[in-house]
């Protein structure tokens, strides 16, 4: 019997439950639609709760009401408000140039707080459709809390590290005799 690799077997098994859920959970993405004229406009994020300080991307998709199909624009402003104090914290201009099938794509970090989302769409100069949407960002609670599950993740990591070294540091000097 190799002990090494029932060993190596052992700790690949024993990290894999010992990792954090939000390594191993997939979020939800979380879309909001409006319709105006002949467009659905789409604004949608990766995770179902956007947290403060936390990266996240929002997608912006401009569909043919009729047809469900993505319709092609020249640019987007995206815009983002703070409620409380109606000034802008975000604008960002997206171009043809950095579109995929008529999707825009836009990554930030936010603070915690309420949020009034504007996109505007434009083909040949013209704006085709706007809508507002609006975004509640949560505050962190990573300053509140000990970080508790990534410290005993790491101080069972080595140990377990520790005790598989003797383990075939002692299998593999039986082995020799």
């Amino acid at each position: 019997m190799n002990w090494k690799y029932i060993t190596l077997l052992l700790i690949t098994l024993m990290l894999a439950f010992l990792l954090p859920n939000s390594v191993l959970a997939h979020g939800t993405a979380v879309s909001s639609s409006k319709v105006v004229g002949d467009y659905k406009i789409e604004f949608e994020y990766n995770v179902p709760q956007i947290i403060a300080g936390e990266t996240n991307s929002y997608v912006f998709r401009l569909i043919n009401n009729k047809t469900n199909d993505f319709v092609n624009f020249d640019s987007l402003l995206v815009r983002f408000e703070d409620k409380k104090d109606q000034s802008t914290v975000i604008v960002a201009r997206v171009v043809q140039d950095e579109l995929q099938d008529g999707v825009g794509r836009l990554t930030t970090m936010m603070n915690k707080g309420d949020y009034s989302i504007t996109l505007s769409f434009y083909k040949t100069g013209n704006k085709v459709a706007e809508a507002n949407f609006d975004l509640t960002v949560l505050p962190s609670d990573a300053d509140k809390k000990f970080p508790i599950l990534p410290v005993i993740s790491a101080v069972v990591g080595l140990v377990v590290g520790f005790v598989a070294s003797k383990m075939i540091s002692h299998f593999s000097s039986n082995d020799k005799k």
